[in-house]
This record gives structure tokens, sequence and C-alpha cells, in this order.
């Protein structure tokens, strides 16, 4: 649920324009085979950030994995971001086309 909020809103919760948000959701029947079928990692991250959206600042560490794959029928080239946010599970957070 974290990563769809994330296609339809900024990290501030200000809502993307239609025609990204529609663009990203369009990229989302990608997400699995890009998954499935990436060999390896392109980057990872690790950081210490602010989780949620209360007044209070509670930190953790954070680790993002963006990996790339051709998929599809027209061979796209797709990013798809993971994220882990401390001991928690690794979930969807972000998917683009790369040109």
């Amino acid at each position: 649920m974290r990563g769809f909020n994330h296609l339809l809103y900024k990290i501030n919760n200000v809502p993307r324009h239609n025609d990204e948000a529609m663009y990203k959701l369009g990229l989302l029947p990608l997400v699995r085979s890009v998954i499935y079928s990436a060999k390896n990692t392109e980057k990872y991250e690790k950081r210490i950030a602010p989780i949620g959206g209360t007044r209070k600042r509670i930190y953790k560490e954070i680790e993002y994995w963006s990996i790339v794959s051709i998929v599809g029928r027209q061979n796209t080239r797709v990013r798809v971001v993971l994220r882990k946010i401390g001991n928690g599970p690794v979930h969807f957070w972000s998917v683009m086309k790369l040109s």
C-alpha cells in the first residue's frame, strides 16, 4: 500500500499531477516481471530518515534497492525501487520507465 500511495502522492503528501500518476500506474503491470527477471541490483542506498506523518520525529534506517529489467511486449526498460524500513519487510516503492 505504501508504494501505491507513493505513486499517487509525493513524499510530503502533495498529490502528483494526473498525467504523472497515470503514467506510473500504467507501469504497475510490469513490476512483477521486473522483480522476477532482474539479475542484480542497479543501485543500493541506506540512510536514516524520519518516518510517519505525525508531529513526532521518529528516525529509522531505510534501505532502497533499484532493479532494472527489459520487460513487456515492447521490450520496455523499467526500473523498480524496493524499500525496507528498519527490520520490516521489503516492499514495493516506485516504478519508472527508462529511456
